[in-house]
């Protein structure tokens, strides 16, 4: 009965020990997030050409999505309103990473319509939001 009593202190004792709050382990969001802004836009033709960098864990990025508004007026002050996300896929003949340079190239544009771009950029690690660059003029 001594013993019977003792291996249930034991088991108290290792069950307290054990006990707590149980949560599936997340990203140290310091070491895993990063920023992007784009460097460099043109206009050829009817193809769009943007050159971004990536600050921090580049090697996170899993998804980006240029987000482009169309308008028949140019208006730099206006809200940027999205006319048509464009999802894309790192190391896609479209969106070449290179270390913390990203290319993108997208074509079939209106040369006759006004174009303003932003570029959002989402992280492996779901639980860290995605980012977004600033608002571009794309200059024809």
């Amino acid at each position: 009965m001594k013993y019977f009593k003792g291996m249930l202190i034991l088991i108290f004792i290792f069950n307290i020990a054990g006990c707590g709050k149980k949560v599936w382990p997340e990203p140290d969001a310091s070491l895993e997030k990063f920023s992007i802004s784009i460097t460099h836009q043109q206009m050829q033709a009817d193809c769009l050409k943007i050159q971004a960098e990536i600050s921090g864990n580049h090697r996170n990025l899993a998804t980006i999505v240029l987000e482009l508004e169309i308008s028949e007026e140019p208006c730099p002050t206006c809200p940027f309103i999205v006319s048509t996300p464009i999802l894309m896929d790192p190391g896609s003949p479209e969106a070449v990473l290179l270390e913390n340079q990203l290319t993108i190239v997208h074509c079939g544009l209106d040369p006759d319509k006004y174009y303003r771009a932003r570029l959002r950029a989402g992280n492996v690690h779901r639980v860290i939001r995605d980012v977004m660059s600033g608002v571009v003029i794309i200059e024809q």
